[in-house]
């Protein structure tokens, strides 16, 4: 508190503006503290919000963080093509980093893949078939091949 140093208990002009200097220096430091406490505890909630909402939190904080881990990487890697594919494939064969790959899209997984493979030898099975019976030139064969590849498309057949 700022005190009076003349003895005549007169209220001065100087000794009234300092304490109503002092009186909105306290009010605004007051106010950065709530404002400071009401924005740490929005921090702390988003902070808990956000693991319930996304389950993935990046791997990296920041872009640059990232960009250092791949150069490290990058430089202790086999300058040979075929080795650093080598050594790239051990890493994602690995079953934790397959798995992880495979949750991001990254990598396909062995049922995928099996489906992937029916589904082409199915097409080329039926793309050959066709084929054949589109070389034939008779009424039937046209018939056969015009339900094929409505069959495929999604078409109606028409009943002609």
């Amino acid at each position: 508190m700022i005190e009076s140093t003349k003895s005549t208990g007169k209220a001065d002009w100087w000794l009234y503006k300092a304490r109503q200097r002092q009186r909105q220096k306290d009010l605004m430091e007051a106010k950065k503290k709530n404002q400071r406490q009401r924005k740490s505890k929005e921090r702390s909630k988003t902070r808990q919000a956000i693991p319930q909402q996304n389950k993935e939190r990046p791997a990296f904080p920041s872009r640059m963080a990232k960009k250092g881990s791949l150069d490290s990487v990058r430089k202790s890697l086999p300058y040979s093509p075929r080795k650093k594919v080598a050594v790239v494939a051990a890493l994602v064969e690995s079953p934790s980093t397959r798995k992880a790959l495979e949750q991001l899209g990254h990598v396909r997984s062995p049922e995928d893949e099996d489906d992937t493979r029916m589904a082409t030898a199915a097409l080329n099975d039926i793309a050959t078939a066709l084929g054949t019976t589109k070389n034939k030139r008779s009424d039937d064969a046209r018939a056969t091949v015009n339900v094929g590849g409505s069959l495929i498309s999604g078409e109606a057949v028409s009943n002609a």
